[in-house]
């Protein structure tokens, strides 16, 4: 097994579903709006059926974006409606490494609040 092979199944083990890099449009513009934070852009691709744990290798997945760009409610949002705290991204680490080193503390308390594990392998 490749390394890279070895991070993904690590990766979906940890995230306890199935790996879905980059798969639709809508779950690409979920990312998007998750990594500017705004709630009524992720609402609407919610609603409109994105996946909350869609994974893009390389970029991460919507509650990284949103965790990376310190926006607290943004990540309340994706978590409310699903996002696994602790689904780590080949490449990317979970959603509590950039909030952590950002400084963004609100966000790593929420995070810790609903799940993330911290001795997490990414």
């Amino acid at each position: 097994m490749t390394f890279a092979a070895l991070v993904a199944s690590a990766a979906i083990a940890v995230g306890g579903g199935e790996a879905q890099l980059g798969a639709g449009s809508g779950n690409r513009a979920l990312f998007r709006a998750a990594g500017r934070g705004g709630l009524t852009g992720l609402t609407a691709r919610l609603d409109a059926g994105a996946d909350v744990n869609a994974a893009f290798e390389g970029d991460g997945s919507p509650l990284i974006a949103a965790a990376r760009g310190g926006h607290t409610d943004a990540v309340r949002l994706l978590l409310d409606r699903g996002a696994q705290p602790s689904r780590a991204v080949p490449g990317d680490g979970s959603p509590l490494i950039a909030p952590a080193a950002a400084g963004h503390l609100a966000i790593v308390e929420l995070l810790l609040d609903r799940g993330a594990l911290v001795d997490q392998v990414v």
